[in-house]
C-alpha cells in the first residue's frame, strides 16, 4: 500500500516564542502582557513553572534545531516574539531579537527545513496595552502593520510561509471579552471591538508583506474547534450552531469576505471600530489557511448544561472558560461530549476520533473558495507526571520542587522519565488524525501539510508543564531535552509519507488485561465480563463482578463449575417466555436465577433456579405470530436494518427493567452476577452499555465491546439459532435475514441507541435516576466497579 497523500505534502513540527524561547528580558526583549501578569502574581501558573524561562531556546537554539534535523520533517513553524523585536511604541528596533530569529531561520534552512514564521502568537507587548487599549485601540492594527514590515525586511527572502497570526480569536475574546488569558480585561460586550482590530491588524500585516515582496506564501492560523451538538437534542443542535458563529465562524466569516457575525457587527459599528474599507482589508486574500484542531468541542443550552455535568466533574471550570468566551446570555455553554475520554482531569480537551476530517469538511463546505489548507497544529497532551492517573491537590505542587532544585542535579527519577517518555497514547492519536488526512485526501479535499505540536515539550500558558505535548521531552529543572517514543515514530511517518502500513514499528493496539476478553463456560459462546476496560476519567473496571453470555443451554458441567469457582452468585435470563421452552441450566440451587423478561411482564418469581433438561432450541410457542410479544413479531421477515427500532422500545418502553437489573447489581454485595439472552448481544448488550456508560467507560469501547458480541458467536452457535427461528416464530417471509438480525452486532446500532438516552436525558446517569435508580445505588455501583 502506498501513501495517499502527494509526494509534496509538508510534514512539520509547531511551537511558539512565549512557550519556549525564556531569556524573557535578555538582550533587550520588552515585556508582553504574560510577562506582566505573571511577574506581578496576577497569572496563577498551575504547577510553578516559570514561565520567564520557558523551555530556555533562546539559550539552547542549536541544540533543538539538530533534534529537528534529526527528526526529519520538511518545515517547522515558529513564531516571532513582537516585544522582541520592538521595544517600545516609537518603534525602536531590538536588532538583537532580529539577529536571533535570523540565526533560527538559518538555522533551519542549514538543516534542510523550511521555516514558516508566524508573526504573533499571544504575546502582545505590554507597551501596546500601555499605548493603545492593547487590541481594543485601532492604533493597534497600524502598530502591528509596522511590526510585520520590519520583519519583512530582514527575513523575508528565506521564509517559506508567513502566518500573520496564530489563533487571533483566543487573545481577543479570552483577553477582552471573557479576561481569563492576559491581559485579563473583562469588557464583555465592548470586548467585542477587539475582534475587528484584531483582524484588521491580520489584513494591514498581509498587505504589508506584499509590499515588502517576501518570497514565501502569505496566511495566516485559525483554531477550528469543530463545535458539535452535546447530543441530537435539537435544543443542543441549535446551541452547536450557535456556538459554531460565536467561535468557529469568528474570523472565518470575515476573512473570506462574509463580514462579521451580526453580534460583532452591531457592537463595532456602534462604537465606531469598523470603518469604511476595514472589511476591505479584513478580507485581503490569502495564499494559505493554517488550520489548528485538536478536539471537538460540545455545545448545550445553560438550562441543559447541568445534566452533563457528573458529581465531582473537575473539567466543568475549564469548559466554563470557554463558554464565556463564547459570550454571556447567547444560549451556548460548552460541557462534556458525553462518552469522550478526558486527556487530563482538569482540561477541556477530550479525544475526538474523527473529528480532524469532520472539521476539515465543514469548512471546506462552508467556504468552497478557501485558500490551501495546511495543519499547523494537531497534537496530544499527556498530564505530568504521566505515570500518575492524573494531577491531584498533592501533586500540583510536584514542578515546584523540582523547579527549585539547582540546575546541576537531574529533577525527575527514572520512573518519571520513562513514563513520559513511552508516550503510546499519544502515538495513537496522531494515527488517528493521519487516518483522516488519508480519508480527506480521498474525498478530493486539498491539505498540503500537517504540523505536530510540538517539536518538544513547551510550557502551556498558565497550565505550566503540566501538560505535555512534544515529542521530545524536557526536563523542568534542568532543561534537558530526551527524544520520546513518538519522536522515533513520526520520523518514521515522515520516512513514509504518511503510510502508516508501511511503518516500521506499526502502531501498537492498546490492550486491556481483564475479564472483558473472555471467560471459559464450557462452551458457552461469547462469556465475558467487564473488567479491564478504561473509564473516560482515565480509572479502570474491575474484573470477576459481572458477566454476560449468550447460549447457556450450550454450557457443559464443567462450564457449571466454572461458574461456581468464579463466585456467581445470580444469573438473570432477559428473554421472555415465548423464548423458553424449559429451563437451560444445569445448575444447583447454590446459584439463583432470576428471569427479568425484558419486554415481558417483569421480575419473575426469585426462588426459580436450577433444574430442568436442557433446551432443543425449538421452544414450544408456535401459534399466530401477532399474538407474540414485540420481540416475536419484530423478528418475523426482518433484516438487522430495524434493531435500532426494536433496541429503542427496549430502553425506552421497559426501562425500568433494564434499571431493575442494575439494581440487583447494587445489591449483590460484590458477589459476581451473570445475565444471559439468546445471543448474547441485544438485551444483555443493552444492559452492559448502560452499566458501562454509568460507570463512564469511554463510547468507543462500549460501542466495540458491543460489537465484539458476533465475533464471539460459535457456528454451532449461529446454526441453532437458525434452526430454532421457524419454531419460535411460524412462518417466517426471511428466514435468512432474521437470523443475521438476531445474531449481527452493528456498532452503529449502539452508538445510536446511546445517543438516543443523551439526546432525551443528557447522560447515562440521568436516564438512570429518571427511571428509578438512586444516587446511593450509582454511588455502590461505582465503588464496586471502578478500581
Amino acid at each position: 500500500m502506498s501513501s495517499a497523500l502527494p509526494a509534496t505534502f509538508l510534514w512539520g513540527t509547531s511551537n511558539a516564542a512565549y512557550q519556549i524561547e525564556g531569556g524573557w528580558d535578555a538582550d533587550g526583549k520588552a515585556p508582553s502582557v504574560w510577562d506582566t501578569a505573571y511577574r506581578n502574581g496576577s497569572l496563577r501558573v498551575r504547577d510553578g513553572a516559570d514561565l520567564g524561562r520557558a523551555a530556555d531556546e533562546y539559550h539552547r537554539l542549536d541544540e533543538d534545531l539538530d533534534l529537528m534535523r534529526d527528526l526529519g520533517a520538511q518545515a517547522h513553524r515558529f513564531s516571532i516574539s513582537w516585544p522582541r523585536v520592538v521595544t517600545d511604541a516609537e518603534g525602536h528596533i531590538n536588532e538583537s531579537g532580529l539577529d536571533y530569529y535570523d540565526r533560527l531561520v538559518d538555522g533551519l534552512l542549514a538543516r534542510g527545513i523550511l521555516p514558516a514564521a508566524c508573526l504573533y502568537h499571544w504575546d502582545t507587548p505590554q507597551w501596546l496595552e500601555e499605548r493603545c487599549g492593547g487590541w481594543m485601540g485601532r492604533e493597534s492594527a497600524e502598530q502591528f502593520a509596522r511590526y510585520a514590515e520590519i520583519v519583512a525586511q530582514r527575513l523575508g527572502d528565506r521564509v517559506d510561509q508567513w502566518y500573520t497570526m496564530n489563533e487571533p480569536s483566543h487573545p481577543a475574546m479570552a483577553g477582552y471579552v471573557a479576561g481569563f488569558l492576559p491581559p485579563m480585561r473583562s469588557e464583555g460586550a465592548r470586548g467585542l471591538d477587539a475582534v475587528h482590530n484584531i483582524l484588521l491588524a491580520h489584513g494591514m500585516a498581509v498587505r504589508a508583506l506584499r509590499s515588502a515582496k517576501v518570497s514565501g506564501r502569505i496566511g495566516t492560523i485559525l483554531s477550528v474547534a469543530g463545535v458539535q451538538p452535546a447530543t441530537c437534542n435539537p435544543a443542543d443542535v441549535q446551541a452547536a450552531e450557535t456556538a459554531r458563529r460565536s467561535f468557529d465562524r469568528l474570523m472565518l466569516d470575515p476573512l473570506m469576505g462574509k463580514g462579521h457575525a451580526p453580534l460583532i457587527r452591531e457592537q463595532v459599528q456602534a462604537d465606531g471600530a469598523c470603518r469604511e474599507g476595514d472589511m476591505d482589508v479584513i478580507a485581503e486574500p490569502l495564499d494559505i489557511l493554517g488550520v489548528n484542531w485538536y478536539s471537538n468541542m460540545y455545545a448545550t443550552t445553560p438550562e441543559r448544561a447541568p445534566m452533563f455535568f457528573e458529581s465531582g466533574n473537575d473539567n466543568e471550570k475549564a469548559l466554563h472558560a470557554f463558554s464565556s468566551m463564547l459570550g454571556e446570555g447567547n444560549g451556548v455553554a460548552i460541557v462534556p461530549g458525553p462518552g469522550r475520554r478526558w486527556w487530563s482531569p482538569r482540561g477541556f480537551r477530550q479525544e475526538t476520533p474523527g473529528g480532524l476530517r469532520a472539521t476539515v469538511e465543514w469548512v471546506h463546505e462552508s467556504y468552497p473558495d478557501h485558500p490551501r489548507i495546511i495543519i499547523t497544529e494537531n497534537g496530544r497532551g499527556t498530564a505530568y507526571p504521566s505515570a500518575a492517573e492524573g494531577l491531584t491537590e498533592s501533586t500540583e505542587s510536584t514542578e515546584s520542587a523540582i523547579l527549585a532544585e539547582s540546575a546541576g542535579e537531574t529533577a525527575e527519577d527514572a520512573g518519571q522519565l520513562q513514563a513520559s517518555l513511552n508516550d503510546a497514547v499519544r502515538i495513537r492519536a496522531l494515527a488517528h488524525n493521519i487516518r483522516d488526512l488519508h480519508a480527506l485526501a480521498s474525498e478530493g479535499i486539498a491539505v498540503d501539510g500537517y504540523y505536530v505540536w510540538s517539536n518538544i515539550d513547551n510550557i502551556q500558558w498558565m497550565d505550566g508543564f503540566s501538560e505535555r505535548f512534544g515529542l521530545v521531552h524536557v526536563d523542568a529543572a534542568t532543561m534537558k531535552r530526551t527524544p520520546k517514543d513518538s519522536f522515533a515514530w513520526y520520523r518514521d511517518v515522515v520516512r513514509h509519507n504518511g503510510d502508516l502500513e508501511a511503518l516500521d514499528a506499526p502502531v501498537a493496539e492498546e490492550r486491556f488485561d481483564g475479564d472483558v476478553n473472555g471467560i471459559e463456560l464450557g462452551d458457552v459462546p461469547n462469556a465475558r465480563g467487564i473488567g479491564g476496560l478504561r473509564t473516560v476519567s482515565d480509572h479502570y473496571l474491575r474484573s470477576g463482578f459481572f458477566f454476560r453470555s449468550a447460549g447457556l443451554n450450550f454450557m457443559k458441567p464443567e462450564g457449571a463449575e466454572e461458574l461456581r469457582r468464579l463466585g456467581v452468585h445470580t444469573v438473570i435470563d432477559l428473554r421472555d417466555p415465548w423464548e423458553i421452552g424449559t429451563w437451560p441450566y444445569q445448575l444447583d440451587d447454590d446459584i439463583e436465577v432470576l428471569r427479568i423478561g425484558l419486554l415481558g411482564s417483569g421480575v419473575a418469581d426469585s426462588g426459580v433456579s436450577g433444574g430442568g433438561g436442557e433446551d432443543d432450541g425449538a421452544g414450544n410457542e408456535t401459534g399466530d405470530s401477532t399474538s407474540k410479544p414485540l420481540s416475536a413479531r419484530m423478528m418475523q421477515g426482518l433484516a438487522s436494518v430495524q434493531l435500532p427500532e426494536l433496541y429503542r422500545r427496549i430502553a425506552f418502553d421497559h426501562a425500568d427493567k433494564v434499571i431493575a437489573v442494575l439494581q440487583v447489581l447494587a445489591r449483590s454485595e460484590g458477589r459476581p452476577v451473570l445475565i444471559h439472552c439468546t445471543a448474547g448481544k441485544d438485551r444483555t448488550g443493552i444492559v452492559s452499555a448502560v452499566l458501562l456508560g454509568l460507570l463512564g467507560v469511554e463510547d468507543a469501547l462500549i460501542v466495540s465491546n458491543y460489537a465484539q458480541s458476533a465475533a464471539n458467536l460459535t457456528s454451532a452457535f449461529k446454526a441453532a439459532i437458525s434452526q430454532s427461528l421457524p419454531g419460535k416464530l411460524g412462518k417466517i417471509a426471511n428466514l435468512q435475514g432474521a437470523a443475521a438480525a438476531l445474531l449481527a452486532s452493528p456498532g452503529e446500532t449502539m452508538q445510536g441507541l446511546l445517543n438516543d438516552m443523551r439526546g432525551r436525558y443528557g447522560t447515562v446517569t440521568q436516564y438512570c435516576l429518571a427511571n428509578g435508580m438512586s444516587e446511593e445505588e450509582i454511588a455502590t455501583l461505582r465503588t464496586l466497579f471502578i478500581e
